[in-house]
C-alpha cells in the first residue's frame, strides 16, 4: 500500500514540512497545493519542496478542484471552462508528476471531467500522447458509481473516504474497500483518508489489512477548515 498525502502545508514552515513528509517513501504521492491550485506565479520555495520529494522518489501531484463538475457553483457551467487553464498553468510553473482532482462528482455523466482527466494525463506524461494511468487521482470523498468509473478509465486512485475519524481510539470505522466488478475501482485503486485520527498508524495498518491500495491518516483536527496542514503525529 502507498500513501496519498495531502500536503496543504505552508512550505516555509520547514519543521512542519519535514515532519509531514518524514513517513513518505519512494512510490508515494504528495499532493501539492500552493494557492488552492497553482497560483499565478511560481514560488521558488514550492519548487524546492517538489525537488526534495523527487530526490526521495515521491511523486508530486498538483491540486485542482472541480466543483463537482460545475463552475463556481453554477450547475449550468461545466468545470472544464476554467480548470483546463489552471491545469496547464500547473505544468508551466512546477515540475509536477500528475494531478489530484478534488471535489470530484461521484455519480452522473460528466464528459467535461473525463476530458480534464485526459488532459491531465497528457500534460504530465513524458510522452504527451500517453494514456498513463498513474497520472491522475480523484476525490469524490465517497464511493462513486460504477457507471461513472467506467466512463473515466485509467484513473490511478479514487478516494472513497475523506472524513473525520468516526470512532476515536478505534479502527472499526475503517470499512472494507467497495466491492466492484469495474476494473477501474479495484481495492488497489481505492484510497482511505482520515483526519482527527488519534491512532494514524493503526488506521494505516487496518487499511493494509483490508487491501486498500492507498491511504493517509493524520491527527490534525481540521481547525480553520484545513485538516491537512500538520504532520500525521502532531
Amino acid at each position: 500500500m502507498r500513501s496519498l498525502a495531502p500536503l496543504y502545508i505552508e512550505p516555509h514552515r520547514t519543521d512542519a514540512w519535514e515532519a509531514a513528509t518524514a513517513q513518505l517513501r519512494s512510490g508515494d504521492v504528495a499532493i501539492i497545493n500552493p494557492a488552492s491550485g497553482p497560483g499565478l506565479h511560481a514560488d521558488p520555495v514550492w519548487s524546492d519542496r517538489i525537488y526534495d520529494l523527487h530526490v526521495r522518489g515521491v511523486k508530486a501531484f498538483g491540486y485542482q478542484a472541480l466543483n463537482y463538475g460545475y463552475r463556481h457553483g453554477d450547475p449550468h457551467r461545466p468545470t472544464a471552462w476554467n480548470a483546463a487553464d489552471s491545469m496547464l498553468r500547473w505544468t508551466q510553473l512546477y515540475p509536477i508528476d500528475g494531478f489530484f482532482l478534488d471535489e470530484m462528482p461521484s455519480e452522473g455523466s460528466h464528459p467535461q471531467v473525463a476530458a480534464l482527466i485526459l488532459l491531465g494525463r497528457r500534460l504530465t506524461s513524458p510522452r504527451r500522447d500517453s494514456m498513463d494511468s498513474q497520472r491522475i487521482t480523484v476525490n469524490p470523498g465517497r464511493p462513486p458509481t460504477e457507471r461513472l468509473v467506467e466512463s473515466m478509465p485509467m484513473v490511478a486512485a479514487w478516494v472513497v473516504h475523506e472524513n473525520l475519524d468516526a470512532a476515536p481510539g478505534s479502527t472499526d470505522d475503517v470499512t472494507p474497500p467497495i466491492p466492484s466488478t469495474e476494473p477501474g475501482l479495484t481495492a488497489a485503486r481505492q484510497c482511505w483518508l482520515s483526519y482527527g485520527d488519534p491512532a494514524p498508524a493503526a488506521t494505516t495498518a487496518r487499511c493494509v489489512q483490508l487491501g486498500y491500495g492507498w491511504s493517509y491518516a493524520t491527527t490534525d483536527p481540521g481547525q480553520r477548515g484545513n485538516p491537512w496542514n500538520s504532520n500525521p503525529d502532531d
